[in-house]
């Protein structure tokens, strides 16, 4: 299961880098799914969706960056997931840290820039999703 996530909103920004890790309790052999999802902050209207994409922790883990990248739907930018070992032992703990690059913006022309956040997800082993943070 994740045990913690951070998420902060970072003002005017479409290459937001978010670098407080998020702690993920990881076994060894099992097949752990999250899904990243960016949003805009809006203070007076609904928080507006500007991408998400699924990440296999294992897969990031064993790149040998440690780093994986996915293009967001209909070009709207790139996610990036770096995993990184912090225990060493049956049960792994791992940081994982993430960066936006050229993220769509989602507040028009006249409105500044978008203020992303994140919000991270966890596939159940029902299949269903839930955030965790």
């Amino acid at each position: 299961c994740i045990r913690a996530c951070i998420y902060h909103r970072i003002d005017n920004c479409l290459d937001p880098v978010w670098c407080e890790p998020t702690l993920v309790e990881y076994v060894l052999g099992t097949e752990v799914v999250v899904d990243v999802s960016i949003y805009d902050k809006n203070e007076h209207h609904e928080d507006k969706p500007m991408g998400s994409a699924k990440f296999e922790v294992g897969s990031v883990l064993s790149a040998s960056t440690g780093i994986k990248a996915k293009r967001l739907p209909d070009n709207a930018g790139w996610i990036f997931v770096q995993a990184e070992k912090v225990a060493k032992r049956t049960e792994e703990l791992l940081n994982l840290s993430l960066v936006g690059r050229n993220l769509i913006n989602v507040e028009g022309m006249f409105g500044g820039k978008s203020d992303p956040f994140f919000v991270l997800s966890k596939k159940d082993s029902n299949g269903s999703w839930r955030a965790v943070y």
